[in-house]
């Protein structure tokens, strides 16, 4: 199976925690199947790539340092400065489980498969930093 088929509004009666609608997409109504050169058969629906987008992602970063001439060199120098990424701690997640047969309900984690957003982006990373410039 490649692209399944639209048969509804992805974003109507979307269940709790997903973020498409299972139920308007079908693997089994619409599907155009076809022998490709090395004869295996390839299905698709009537659903174009990059249909949907994911969410945006928000992130600020900021690096701050001071550079210092060491007393006893010429062209010596120290760098000190402090990294941060991902400052404002925003969560960012990844795209939603675009896989069709994967639609499940785990009694702890609530859904999983299909339409539910798997993972998410690391939150702030602080890095503190010392190079030596020669």
């Amino acid at each position: 199976m490649i692209r399944p088929s639209l048969v509804g509004d992805p974003f109507a009666n979307v269940p709790a925690g997903r973020f498409l609608n299972p139920a308007a997409f079908s693997t089994t109504s619409g599907i155009t199947t076809v022998v490709n050169e090395a004869g295996q058969n390839v299905q698709f629906g009537n659903l174009g790539r990059n249909t949907f987008r994911g969410p945006s992602i928000w992130n600020t970063d900021l690096s701050v340092f001071k550079n210092a001439a060491l007393p006893f060199t010429e062209f010596t120098k120290v760098q000190i400065g402090i990294e941060f990424f991902n400052l404002f701690n925003t969560t960012n997640l990844t795209v939603p489980n675009n896989n069709m047969n994967d639609v499940g309900n785990d009694p702890v984690r609530g859904p999983t498969g299909f339409g539910v957003f798997d993972g998410s982006f690391p939150g702030r990373v602080i890095q503190y930093r010392l190079k030596l410039l020669f």
